[in-house]
C-alpha cells in the first residue's frame, strides 16, 4: 500500500509471484498534516480500500493467493536493488497486519476507537420554520434522529470531513458538503427542508433481452428515484424481488435464475428521495425454451490474469442473449457454455481465452487456447478485442472472435470463429484472420498440441484436441 500526493489516491498492490501484481486505487486521497485511519483488505475475491473507516467505492478482483516473500517488512519506504525508494514524509502509527481480511465493522470501530472526536449538533425544519421531528441527519457512515423540537447532536464524530444529510418522509432531503470536524470542538449545521409529497411517475415499463432464465425489465421516472421490481408465478402474488436502491431516471433491473417456459407476473416500484412510491399496474412475461447450448453476457470486463474463477463467483450477475439474437452488444465478457464445456472469451490482454470442461463434480478444468500469427516471432492473439454473435440457436453458438497482437509495433486483430454445438463434448475452431498457429495449454484433462497450419481444430473437452 502507498500513498500518491501527485494524484491524491491510495494505491493498494497483491501478489501471487513476488513480481508484478494487481493494482487498485481509492476514489480519494488524504489530507496533509491531519491523521488518517487507512485499511486495505483480501478474502481471495475482493480487494478493497478503506479511509476513515468508509469503504472506497472501487472494489478489485483479487488474485488468489498472496505470496509469502522471505524478504524483510518494510514499513515508510520501498526497498530493492539495495537501496531505499520513495520515503514516506509524514508520521506512521499502529500499524497492525492481520492473518484474515477484517469486515467493515470492525474496520469502522477501529478507525472510531483510535480517533480525536468533535460533535455535530443543529436544528432541522421546514420552510415555515416548524420543526421537523423524527429526522434522519447522516454524517459520514454516523447518523441520529431529530427531537421533538427538530434539535440533533452526534457527539463524538472522528475529526474529519464529511457529507452530512438531512432526511424525513414526505420532504425533499438536503446536503451540505465539506463539513469539517475538529477534535474537542463542535459544528453547528442547520436544515430547512421543502415538502415532497408527490411520487415520481412510472411509465414505459416493458420486457428486454427475455430469454430461456434471465430477462430485463426497464422503465422511466419523471424525477431520480430507485428501482424495485416484484414478481412471482402467481398472479398478484409477488414472491421475489430484485432492484436497485441508486437514484435514477432510466430504469433497469434483471432477473436471473428464471425457470424456462413459465410465466411470471410483476409489478415496478420506484422510490424518490422523498420516500414517495409508485408502483405500475401489473404486467406479465413468458420464458423461452432451454437448448442445451447458451451464451451468457457477465455484465462484467474481467481485466484480471486468471479470471475464471471471478466470473464464477459472479454467476448471479449473468444474463442470458436470448436465441436468435446476433446484433448484441455485449456489457461484459461472453461465456458460451453446453453441459460438457465453457468457452470464457474474457477482456484480460495477458491471457489467451478459456476453455474448460465442465466436471460432473460441479467444478471446471480447462487452460487457455492459443490463437497465433507466427511471424518469425509467436504474436499471439490475447484476452478479446471484439466478440460478434453469427449464430444463435438452441442447438449451435457460433461467434466470430477477436484476440489482440503486436506485430512490428502495429495492434492487429486475431481471429477465429468458434463453434459449441448442443450435446457435444467439443468447440470447433476456424481460422479467420491473422492464424497460422493453434494449441492449448496441458495440465488438464483436455490435452495440449499446437497445430502449426492454422487449420481447423476440434477440442474435445473429455479426451483430447485433434485437426478436423
Amino acid at each position: 500500500m502507498d500513498i500518491d500526493p501527485t494524484k491524491d489516491r491510495v494505491n493498494f498492490a497483491l501478489s501471487d509471484t513476488g513480481s508484478g501484481g494487481k493494482w487498485m486505487s481509492s476514489l480519494k486521497g488524504v489530507r496533509a498534516n491531519k491523521w488518517t485511519h487507512l485499511a486495505v483488505t483480501s478474502d481471495g475475491l475482493k480487494m478493497k480500500i478503506y479511509i476513515n473507516g468508509e469503504l472506497n467505492r472501487v472494489v478489485a478482483d483479487a488474485p488468489a493467493k498472496i505470496f509469502a516473500s522471505k524478504a524483510n517488512l518494510h514499513i515508510g519506504a520501498w526497498y530493492g536493488r539495495d537501496k531505499w525508494f520513495q520515503p514516506f514524509k509524514g508520521l506512521i502509527d499502529e500499524a497492525a497486519i492481520y492473518s484474515r481480511a477484517l469486515s467493515g465493522d470492525e474496520i469502522l470501530k477501529h478507525f472510531v476507537k483510535g480517533s480525536a472526536k468533535g460533535g455535530v449538533e443543529g436544528l432541522v425544519r421546514d420552510t415555515n420554520r416548524k420543526p421537523i421531528a423524527g429526522a434522519t441527519v447522516k454524517v459520514g457512515l454516523f447518523s441520529t434522529k431529530t427531537d421533538d423540537k427538530g434539535r440533533f447532536n452526534l457527539p463524538e464524530v472522528p475529526e474529519g470531513v464529511y457529507r452530512v444529510v438531512a432526511i424525513k418522509k414526505g420532504f425533499q432531503r438536503k446536503a451540505k458538503r465539506n463539513l469539517e470536524v475538529e477534535a474537542r470542538e463542535d459544528s453547528i449545521v442547520n436544515f430547512k427542508l421543502a415538502p415532497d409529497t408527490t411520487a415520481p411517475s412510472v411509465s414505459a415499463v416493458k420486457t428486454a433481452n427475455l430469454a430461456s432464465l434471465t430477462t430485463e425489465i426497464v422503465w422511466t421516472t419523471d424525477e431520480p428515484a430507485g428501482s424495485t421490481v416484484k414478481f412471482g408465478t402467481a398472479s398478484g402474488k409477488y414472491t421475489m424481488t430484485a432492484g436497485d436502491a441508486s437514484y435514477t431516471k432510466s430504469h433497469s433491473v434483471a432477473l436471473t435464475g428464471l425457470k424456462p417456459k413459465t410465466t411470471y407476473y410483476y409489478v415496478v416500484a420506484s422510490v424518490d428521495m422523498a420516500e414517495n412510491v409508485s408502483q405500475s399496474k401489473q404486467q406479465s412475461f413468458t420464458t423461452g425454451k432451454l437448448g442445451d447450448v447458451i451464451i451468457w453476457d457477465t455484465n462484467k470486463k474481467y481485466l484480471m490474469k486468471g479470471p475464471l474463477r471471478h466470473a464464477m463467483a459472479d454467476r448471479d450477475k449473468w444474463t442470458q442473449v436470448p436465441y436468435g439474437v446476433t446484433d448484441y452488444t455485449f456489457r461484459g465478457d461472453p461465456i458460451i457454455q453446453n453441459k460438457y464445456s465453457q468457452l470464457f472469451l474474457f477482456t484480460n490482454k495477458e491471457d489467451s481465452v478459456d476453455y474448460a470442461a465442465r466436471l460432473e463434480t460441479g467444478g471446471l478444468a480447462g487452460n487457455e487456447i492459443y490463437k497465433v500469427n507466427d511471424i518469425g516471432r509467436r504474436c499471439f492473439g490475447m484476452g478479446t478485442t471484439y466478440t460478434k454473435i453469427l449464430v444463435n440457436t438452441p442447438d449451435k453458438m457460433v461467434v466470430e472472435h477477436a484476440g489482440l497482437s503486436t506485430r512490428r509495433g502495429k495492434a492487429d486483430n486475431v481471429v477465429t470463429n468458434y463453434t459449441m454445438h448442443a450435446n457435444k463434448p467439443w468447440l470447433e475452431i476456424v481460422p479467420v484472420d491473422f492464424v497460422n498457429q493453434q494449441g492449448m495449454h496441458g495440465k488438464t484433462r483436455i490435452c495440449a498440441f499446437v497445430l502449426k497450419d492454422g487449420g481447423e481444430v476440434l477440442f474435445d473437452s473429455k479426451r483430447a484436441g485433434y485437426k478436423k
